[in-house]
């Protein structure tokens, strides 16, 4: 089950980082999955069918997973600022950074629930004694490893979603005193104000992408 776990990070390390290949898909959660429940169906008993309950409570991520690229995709475009002056569309950008927020705080609240599910699943098997004491407390350590990182991520993505949205704001409300310069890839405007609030707000999005940058290692390192 460790060499599962071990390659189920290294696609995630690539995919965090860009390195190699597609990534983490929809896919590599289900191979995962069946790597793990071979591992379970190896070991056998209680503790095998406990593993395997508790990997059922994976089935969700890959639905996940793809919702989270949809939204990923759709993030960028939103925050192309070089589109926004023809497409004139700043309700339509709020509402998706409003809505990708709220996916990212969904997130976090799912993962917090984990070790709450885990324990309703073992209940279920009717798992009990020392081996679920020990097999529990290590899954909830696990969890717990995860889950910083994890929340910082998605916690990142909507303190950037937040950002975006005033940048928004102050680009509607300036419109006709800034432009898109094709030439140089750079928004140009005409008052000191306006540039002072887009460098803060671009300053932002450094240290948060650094900020997640940092969380991604460490996520990494939690799932091995």
């Amino acid at each position: 089950m460790e060499e599962a776990q071990s390659e189920f990070a290294s696609k995630l390390e690539a995919s965090l980082s860009n390195e190699d290949g597609p990534g983490v898909t929809a896919e590599d959660l289900e191979a995962h999955r069946d790597s793990v429940n071979a591992a379970a169906d190896k070991m056998g008993g209680k503790l095998g069918e406990a593993i395997r309950a508790v990997s059922a409570l994976e089935d969700d991520s890959g639905e996940d997973l793809a919702k989270l690229d949809e939204f990923v995709e759709k993030f960028v475009e939103a925050i192309d600022w070089s589109t926004l002056e023809e497409a004139d569309d700043y309700d339509e950008r709020r509402a998706l950074l409003e809505e990708y927020k709220e996916f990212n705080e969904q997130m976090i609240a799912e993962q917090k629930n984990r070790p709450a599910e885990v324990k309703k699943a073992l209940d279920q098997i009717n798992y009990e004694g020392d081996e679920r004491r020990d097999f529990e407390t290590g899954v909830r350590r696990k969890l717990a490893k995860i889950f910083t990182p994890f929340a910082t991520i998605r916690q990142c993505d909507i303190e950037i979603c937040d950002s975006s949205v005033r940048v928004l704001n102050m680009l509607e409300e300036s419109k006709g005193t800034w432009e898109w310069d094709t030439e140089n890839d750079q928004i140009l405007f005409e008052n000191d104000d306006d540039i002072e609030l887009f460098n803060a707000e671009m300053a932002l999005f450094d240290e948060f992408a650094m900020k997640q940058a940092e969380a991604q290692s460490a996520l990494v390192e939690a799932i091995r």
